[in-house]
């Protein structure tokens, strides 16, 4: 078991198109002391890109040397109503590692934590689902496929959505 991870965080929880995604997380000694954290992230569907978090009072973590780590995901790295999806790696001194979230099941557990960028031109005064799906086709089967949801301000990633029905499908 590598370090824990508490008090995972992201500001703002609803970033615009010029703001940077400041992440922040204490991390927790489990056995060893924490070596260090790496924040990886993905915009949408592409390639994981990963950042050292630090512990420094420079990347958005508060007073260096207070336990809690940070990183910054540039705004440039998306667009307006994109997904940011983000995990945690620990490595604590003797090399164990441990991630966040745990992601244990494939099929029954988020693989990230995010959020969306928001968009000027998505407002509603109804309320609005946003669905993140890679390729929608998938999903009108009765084997379904993994999606992600941003709604009311909360991100639920790896998301089963499958076509449900008989006569009515």
């Amino acid at each position: 078991l590598g370090p824990l991870v508490v008090n995972i965080a992201h500001s703002p929880p609803l970033p615009t198109d010029d703001t940077d995604l400041v992440i922040t997380a204490r991390a927790v000694r489990t056995y060893d002391p924490v070596a260090k954290l790496t924040l990886s992230y993905r915009v949408m569907f592409t390639n994981e890109v990963s950042l050292a978090m630090l512990d420094d009072g420079l990347h958005g973590d508060g007073l260096a040397a207070d336990g809690v780590f940070g990183a910054m995901i540039p705004a440039s790295a998306s667009r307006p109503g994109q997904m940011v999806r983000y995990a945690i790696r620990t490595v604590d001194a003797n090399g164990a590692s441990s991630r966040w979230p745990p992601y244990p099941d494939p099929k029954n557990s988020p693989q990230y934590f995010g959020t969306m960028v928001a968009d000027p031109n998505g407002t509603s005064p109804l309320p609005v689902l946003y669905w993140f799906i890679q390729n929608p086709r998938t999903a009108d089967s009765e084997s379904g496929a993994r999606s992600s949801v941003f709604f009311a301000g909360e991100f639920y990633d790896n998301v089963l959505m499958e076509l449900r029905g008989n006569t009515s499908a």
